[in-house]
């Protein structure tokens, strides 16, 4: 799917200016992203939007798709500012909603960022994981 989705050379093109088309610099910033990012993202999309999104619209679904939503609208800018067609971006945000709703449900279950982190992680070494291959093999 990704290959009939994210042509490599625009791909190629909109990392360059980030100099991520430097396999070093690439995985250093995936560690990073998957490391760092996916921990404060979890602060903010799982513990912060959800204990405030319950005391809007109360516990339960509403708060995890409103934490999901806005969780795939964090993402679709970003994707969009990296050069994803409007095409690739919608499909990304598909799975980013589903994987948003599935972490925040994680945080309501366990009331802890700890493992909605590990899996956000994991997805995370998946997408970097595509990345790379679709830049460096």
């Amino acid at each position: 799917v990704g290959e009939s989705r994210v042509d490599r050379d625009t791909f190629r093109a909109s990392l360059e200016p980030f100099g991520l088309t430097n396999a070093n610099t690439y995985i250093a910033a995936a560690v990073f992203w998957t490391v760092g990012n996916s921990v404060l993202e979890e602060y903010v999309f799982r513990w912060f939007l959800v204990e405030k999104g319950e005391v809007v619209f109360g516990p339960g679904w509403p708060t995890i798709l409103v934490s999901a939503g806005i969780f795939v609208l964090h993402h679709f800018f970003a994707l969009w500012f990296l050069g994803f067609s409007l095409s690739a971006n919608l499909l990304a945000c598909l799975g980013l909603f589903i994987g948003g709703a599935a972490f925040s449900w994680l945080y309501v279950k366990y009331r802890s960022i700890w493992i909605p982190y590990i899996t956000h992680a994991m997805c995370d070494v998946v997408v970097f994981g595509v990345g790379y291959v679709l830049l460096f093999l």
